[in-house]
């Protein structure tokens, strides 16, 4: 059945089962490993966690705190979407059957692998960092910096740095397009966009070792553009300093 604890005050305890909805609504939550169909905690302060898992969705709010890992990494599994909200967030792997979205309001958002069957999208005021993205449809990550390791992504992928730069690209495949966004420099080793367009728009300067789009390649910057091989079905260019890429 459902299993629902509301307090103003602190929820603390071991490992928790509902066979439903598991409904937690404190001044801060620390618990276990948890499991049920419905997963639902909201947290005046911090969300503490060993482990998450439910059959349909996943919905975390920590409004004045963190969401992160307790005892262990704070793993996430749902067979629906999970909803992340918080001042900062820093947990394991996170798998879902649906969408992944994740708000880090005033600080830094830290994963192991985030895998989708859908859509990831993960905003901070600070600093994202994910070991590993994995999505059956588009990527999106937004943050002060970007740093982006490895993906594989089934739609199109979204980096934007507001106050930084985009850069440490791993190995990513991306079926769609590749749109690359940042106040400063951006850098990047092989990158292709397999199904649209690659756009990059820089603050400072863009390297990369060689990049490819089935559509047009757009790069754009106030400073050089340095690399390797282009190959797209258009290619355009826009700088104001030294572009320096093989004929």
């Amino acid at each position: 059945g459902i299993l629902n604890f509301n307090t103003v005050g602190s929820i603390t305890g071991g490992d928790l089962n509902a066979g439903t909805t598991l409904d937690l609504n404190g001044g801060s939550v620390a618990i276990g490993n948890a499991s049920a169909a419905t997963i639902l905690i909201a947290s005046a302060s911090d969300i503490v966690f060993d482990s998450l898992a439910a059959l349909n969705a996943i919905n975390l709010s920590a409004v004045n705190g963190i969401i992160a890992g307790n005892t262990a990494a704070g793993d996430l599994d749902s067979d629906g979407d999970i909803d992340l909200s918080a001042l900062a967030i820093s947990l394991g792997n996170v798998t879902s059957g649906g969408s992944v979205t994740a708000d880090a309001t005033a600080g830094n958002a830290s994963f192991g692998i985030v895998a989708a069957a859908n859509d990831i999208t993960i905003s901070t005021t600070g600093t994202p960092t994910l070991a590993n993205a994995i999505s059956g449809g588009s990527t999106s990550i937004t943050g002060t910096s970007v740093s982006f390791a490895n993906g594989t992504i089934g739609g199109d992928l979204s980096l934007t740095a507001t106050a930084g730069d985009i850069n440490s690209i791993g190995t990513a495949s991306v079926a769609g397009g590749i749109a690359l966004t940042a106040s400063g420099n951006i850098g990047f080793g092989s990158l292709t966009a397999g199904g649209g367009d690659f756009t990059a728009d820089a603050g400072g300067a863009i390297a990369f070792t060689d990049a490819a789009a089935s559509g047009i390649l757009n790069f754009n910057t106030v400073g050089s553009i340095t690399g390797g091989d282009l190959n797209a079905g258009g290619i355009v260019l826009s700088s104001g300093d030294i572009i320096s890429v093989p004929q």
